[in-house]
């Protein structure tokens, strides 16, 4: 698996990873329809480019390519955002925390859940 995806791959990825059974470029397309105008070509071209990633798998066996996720999706959530964090915030959770609730004003419940996560890691820290 190499490389970060783009948005227009996270929109493919979504429809991968709901299916449990490998797509077919129909299949992909279909649920797409409602959401952008691709052409049949660009939704090719996004996944050959999620194919050379190594992100997903094709089966050409059947006479119809069929697409299927080579890595687990919280996997690879956990990765970008990872990656996210060492590439903007330079590894500081800190500083990604600080940045998110600064300019958003938390909700009573949502302090309370993240201070509630805060002693969670703590515990798991010092156990």
């Amino acid at each position: 698996m190499s490389g970060q995806i783009t948005p227009s791959e996270w929109k493919l990825m979504r429809i991968i990873w709901e299916s449990k059974e490998p797509l077919s470029l129909k299949d992909i397309l279909n649920p797409l329809e409602t959401e952008v105008e691709w052409s049949t070509s660009t939704v090719r071209t996004l996944l050959a480019r999620l194919v050379n990633k190594q992100i997903v798998g094709v089966d050409k066996t059947s006479g119809h390519f069929k697409y299927y996720a080579l890595v687990e999706k919280e996997a690879f959530q956990k990765q970008e955002t990872k990656s996210f964090l060492d590439t903007v915030y330079e590894g500081s959770l800190k500083l990604l925390i600080t940045a998110f609730v600064k300019d958003r004003k938390l909700s009573k419940n949502e302090s309370k859940r993240l201070l509630e996560m805060i002693d969670e890691l703590e515990d798991g820290i010092n156990d």
